[in-house]
């Protein structure tokens, strides 16, 4: 790969409509609220990292009193007596260390898992319009990468809180050896530390548009894999490869500017801390000549001086990494954060009253033009309501809206006389059966599939309701009958079979209320007989709203809802319609006519009765 030109546009990566902007503090509060349930580990950490700073301390300061020592006349007990001290030090210092970082290890899992759930119940809370406008991959790149990155985060604060106890027990000792000397320390702390503030600013905003970079690349690459199928159909797969490749590209520059700062510092502060070392070793060196300062004693103060130069440069090293993972913490949060825009306010229940009234309702997606304004229409408990109109008429939309997929902006949506606002959230979908044009499978068999709305239904009961649907005609073709694997979104099945399985899967959560995106609309002759078989049992004794595609879904409706740019144009049954000779008429000429058993291509205005 050749050089990548980075032109300033593809550097400035815009955020999600749910990102939020955190500063140190808030993000520091957030996680002490993770940390809070595991307090007594986060008490140990913190015991063993100030332990740890007090023995390396020690250690040091028993080595220089071992050369004052060995200096002047010395015994062999008081030598052993001091190898004994320096050894039992060091190991206390180590078994502290690496118990430490066990336990910090052990901490950052666990406020991690905490993190996670927060953010995928954040995900679950959502709304269908939020997933139109988010793609799954960036969602996923938030929960895993990102909370991944997080991870980094909480075991390096630690590593750092230990760092910052050892520079304070440093300075105390070169403080107490000679002022001047120390003083001139401080100094060049002061000038690292402004360094080191100025290039958190800077990297903070390189790491923030890094993560975005990789949520991009990260939901292209799902959508990519998932439309793999598609794109090798119209033979696109050089449109897929140069997406993606202009998306990994545009992660490179960032990256590459991004890993620029974080690199450069470290050996930029590690010259300058060196020339300050040599000055000072110089400096110091002339003291013990005029007698100021004893050989123990510059021995202390260069390896306190080194040791402190250390902490400071993994202070320094820790910046990069430090600022990606509050940009990594950002995006999480900013997911856990997100409130959803549909919420029931209530909590009551549907009895016996399943009707459905629209009153005055308005809704636009987004900042377009209203899909309804000012829309009415009301459905009767039990009754079978086929909508029927063009695209971008608003069939769709209505059934979102009753589905709460959807929050409208005015007017109100009543079920069985309540505000669908006010019905509590899980009562309600459990009343509510919902069954798409392209029902979801999930990885599993038949049977997993058809239980999945009743985990508790037995073996007996799913091949009841199988059995019930399409008379269970559709089950002799499964290899394996309802223990067969119906494979990634049951692509193991075919179309028809999808549509079965979801009806089963319906049928025995036995609901009140039964959306349906015509579920016959895309299968072949045999296979639509099976499913309307089945649609005869499923839609018995429900309120139904189905948006019609074929003639078997409209003559079977009990009343039928005509919609044209958001507007009732015509209701009524199809009889009735027909003979009106209005835009149902011209709507069953174009579209459904020549579905009709006995449809003679000769005569175009044929009726059906």
């Amino acid at each position: 790969m050749g050089e990548v030109a980075v032109p300033d546009r593809t550097l400035r990566l815009a955020g999600d409509s749910y990102d939020r902007e955190y500063s140190e503090p808030q993000i520091a509060r957030r996680f002490a609220a993770y940390a809070r349930p595991h307090l007594a580990a986060a008490l140990a950490v913190t015991a063993l990292t100030l332990a740890g700073a007090g023995l390396g301390t020690a250690f040091q300061v028993l080595i220089a009193r071992g050369v004052d020592t060995v200096a002047r006349s010395v015994t062999p007990a008081a030598l052993a007596a001091l190898i004994a001290a320096v050894v039992l030090v060091g190991a206390a210092e180590w078994a502290g260390g690496a118990l430490a970082a066990w336990l910090s290890a052990r901490l950052s899992a666990d406020m991690i898992l905490g993190l996670r759930r927060d953010a995928f119940a954040a995900v679950l809370r959502q709304e269908s319009a939020f997933f139109d406008q988010h793609p799954a991959g960036g969602l996923v790149s938030r929960v895993t990468t990102d909370s991944e990155a997080v991870s980094g985060l909480v075991s390096q604060t630690f590593a750092i809180a230990g760092q910052v106890v050892l520079i304070l027990c440093m300075l105390g000792v070169l403080l107490s050896i000679d002022l001047l000397l120390a003083g001139v320390t401080i100094l060049l702390m002061a000038l690292i530390v402004v360094v080191s503030f100025v290039h958190r600013r800077v990297s903070r905003r390189w790491s923030r548009q890094e993560q975005r970079a990789v949520g991009r690349l990260n939901a292209l690459l799902h959508e990519s894999v998932g439309g793999l199928p598609v794109a090798r159909n119209f033979a696109q797969e050089g449109t897929l490869y140069a997406a993606l490749d202009r998306a990994n590209r545009q992660w490179f520059a960032v990256s590459r500017w991004t890993r620029l700062l974080q690199n450069s510092f470290f050996p930029t502060m590690l010259t300058a801390t060196g020339l300050g070392t040599a000055a000072i070793v110089f400096f110091g060196g002339h003291q013990v000549l005029d007698g100021r300062l004893s050989p123990g004693q510059w021995y202390l103060f260069i390896q306190t001086l080194s040791l402190l130069w250390w902490p400071l440069m993994n202070l320094s090293s820790f910046w990069g990494q430090l600022q990606q993972g509050t940009a990594a913490a950002e995006r999480v949060l900013s997911l856990a954060d997100a409130e959803p825009r549909v919420r029931q306010s209530g909590h009551a229940r549907l009895d016996r009253d399943t009707s459905i009234e629209f009153r005055n309702v308005g809704f636009r997606y987004g900042s377009r033009e209203a899909v309804l304004d000012g829309f009415d229409l009301r459905i009767a408990a039990g009754e079978t309501v086929a909508l029927i109109g063009h695209t971008g008429a608003g069939k769709s939309t209505i059934v979102r809206l009753i589905a709460r997929a959807y929050e409208f902006d005015a007017g109100a949506i009543l079920v069985g006389g309540h505000d669908i606002r006010g019905l509590d959230a899980d009562d309600y979908r459990r009343r509510l059966g919902i069954v798409p044009q392209a029902p979801v499978l999930f990885k599993g068999t038949v049977a997993d599939n058809i239980r999945y709305p009743c985990p508790e239904a037995t073996d007996e009961q799913v091949l009841a309701v199988a059995r019930l649907v399409a008379r269970g005609d559709w089950l002799a073709p499964l290899p394996r009958g309802l223990e067969t694997p119906v494979g990634e979104l049951g692509r193991n099945l075919s179309a028809g079979q999808r549509q079965l399985v979801a009806l089963a899967r319906v049928l025995l959560q036995d609901p009140s209320i039964l959306l349906l995106d015509e579920a016959t609309a895309s299968v072949d002759p045999l296979t639509e007989a099976h499913i309307q078989e089945g649609l005869e049992v499923v839609l018995r004794g429900r309120t139904v709203v189905t948006i019609a595609h074929r003639l078997t879904t409209v003559r079977r409706a009990d009343r039928i809802v005509a919609l044209r740019q958001g507007r009732i144009v015509e209701e009524g049954r199809h009889d009735d319609l027909l003979a009106a000779g209005g835009y149902y008429a011209d709507l069953y000429d174009r579209y459904f006519r020549h579905q009709a058993p006995d449809f003679d291509p000769q005569s175009p205005k044929q009726a059906v009765r």
